[in-house]
């Protein structure tokens, strides 16, 4: 549907699929890193859901893909094809997109905006559109502050790019090469930093383009921005209505019209295109450009920047305060549930199974004593699984932090009760374990959780977050312990909002 440009059904398909593997996630306790092309379905909806104007939805889903579980394998937030990845470049693209300035400046020093380690296209992504955001907003110093940083990275990575043609020359000196074939290594050398200097050179001029804008220097902004007309980095609707501030709207016009030739169904280009025929003063080709949008902006959100923009000609043509005109359902795709008889369309946590069991001191121990704090609960397979010992040991010297997070451990092993008080004897001989062990040698608990291999009849590793109101908020089931403790606190806070 997608490729017909039919963006209504490709959102409903594409939302039974997120609810379909919601509704598996929460009922099977499978996290989203485990299921394939799961992040990519759901970024790719976020674009369908942009291309119609839905922004509130396409922000929710941003946020659930951003919100959801991390894993430092599974689902990390640095690692490109992620959830969390595609969920923080798909909400950047929502704000951007959207122009929710303000909310981007606000958002400057939350991770939504601070750059990825070791990603200079990230970071150079994100002083670009801090920028505009605060260009847009006439914050000429904000926006200036984040041009001087593209500026200071340009110049790191030009004498980056000589510092390593040097170590190059010098290497190939030191082995004895001709001076050509040196030659040919100093030039492969700096080509591999040409794109990434290219890239911040782009976003440089475009950068300029915005200051003497908000400066109101149209003159001198429209020849900055003329210049990247052919900068795939800018959508030709972005740069049309640009030219069209800058009073080119011939440029303006033709570029527009070139948006929705491309940008076939899409809410934004055609609307763009409206705006700067208006403000051209074509006003009758604007009236029937007006006319396609209403129904193509049919279920749009109605409170967008772009729209707020269009309300002087709506006012003109005498169009309803609701000037959309919504098309009526596809009649070629089959009987269609109720989407929301499938799941629902935002990932949420489940709630914990409850248990009560006995620990090798010959108390019961039971959740529900955990209820009104976090806890940290892991399944193990006894002391005879060394990894397991390797994991509860692992545990028990991070305690403190663990402690200091306000996080408690309790630890649940496969073993009967009598094999457990051996257990913790041995451990106490060497170092004593700082949290409850429990013994669940019928595996009921194991198989509640599904840390359990039916198949086989056996149990697995499991570490679990549940939080102050039962619910699971994080979990590994694997054939090996988790043993990045670091990792689970960083996280444990992050999920549940604690400094």
């Amino acid at each position: 549907y997608s490729k017909l440009h039919r963006y209504p059904d490709a959102i409903w398909q594409q939302e039974a699929s997120a609810r379909v593997d919601h509704a598996h996630m929460m009922r099977d306790r499978v996290m989203p890193g485990q299921i394939h092309n799961y992040a990519h379905n759901n970024e790719w909806l976020i674009r369908n859901l942009i291309f119609l104007g839905h922004a509130a939805r396409a922000r929710e889903l941003a946020r659930n893909m951003i919100d959801i579980p991390r894993h430092p394998d599974q689902n990390n937030i640095a690692k490109g094809g992620s959830c969390a990845a595609y969920g923080r470049e798909r909400m950047r693209g929502v704000l951007q997109q959207f122009e929710f300035w303000s909310e981007i400046l606000t958002l400057e020093n939350t991770e939504l905006f601070q750059p990825l380690p070791d990603d200079t296209k990230d970071e150079i992504q994100t002083h670009r559109i801090l920028a505009i955001a605060a260009y847009q907003l006439k914050k000429i110093d904000d926006g200036n502050r984040h041009l001087a940083a593209l500026e200071k990275l340009l110049a790191d990575k030009k004498v980056a790019r000589y510092s390593a043609a040097d170590a190059v020359e010098e290497k190939a000196r030191t082995a004895k090469k001709a001076d050509k074939v040196i030659a040919e290594e100093m030039a492969g050398e700096l080509l591999k930093h040409s794109g990434s200097i290219k890239d911040i050179e782009k976003a440089i001029g475009e950068l300029q383009g915005y200051s003497l804008l908000a400066a109101d220097k149209f003159p001198e902004a429209l020849a900055e921005f003329q210049k990247h007309k052919e900068n795939s980095g800018i959508p030709k609707d972005v740069l049309a209505r640009l030219l069209s501030l800058c009073n080119d709207h011939v440029g303006a016009v033709e570029l527009a019209r070139k948006a929705v030739e491309t940008g076939v169904n899409q809410i934004l280009p055609q609307a763009t295109l409206v705006e700067v025929l208006h403000r051209a003063g074509k006003i009758p080709e604007a009236t029937t450009e007006f006319a396609k949008l209403r129904s193509l902006a049919g279920t749009a959100d109605l409170d967008l920047p772009i729209f707020e923009r269009l309300k002087p000609l709506a006012e003109v043509l005498q169009y309803p305060a609701d000037w959309r005109t919504p098309n009526p359902p596809s009649t070629d795709v089959g009987i269609r549930p109720d989407l929301n008889s499938l799941g629902p369309f935002r990932w949420e946590p489940s709630p914990a199974v409850s248990w009560s069991l006995t620990s090798g001191s010959d108390q019961t121990v039971s959740l529900e004593q955990y209820r009104g704090k976090p806890v940290i609960v892991i399944f193990y397979l006894g002391a005879g699984c060394l990894h397991c010992v390797e994991q509860l040991k692992q545990f028990a010297s991070k305690h403190d932090e663990f402690t200091t997070a306000g996080l408690p451990i309790v630890a649940i092993s496969s073993e009967s009760l009598d094999s457990l008080k051996k257990s913790i004897e041995d451990f106490d001989k060497e170092k004593p374990i700082p949290f409850p062990l429990l013994a669940d040698p019928s595996l009921e608990v194991f198989r509640k959780y599904r840390t359990h291999d039916d198949f086989e009849n056996l149990p697995l590793h499991g570490t679990f977050l549940i939080d102050p109101q039962g619910l699971v908020r994080w979990q590994d089931i694997s054939f090996e312990p988790f043993t990045n403790t670091d990792f689970l606190i960083k996280e444990a806070r992050r999920l549940l909002g604690t400094p």
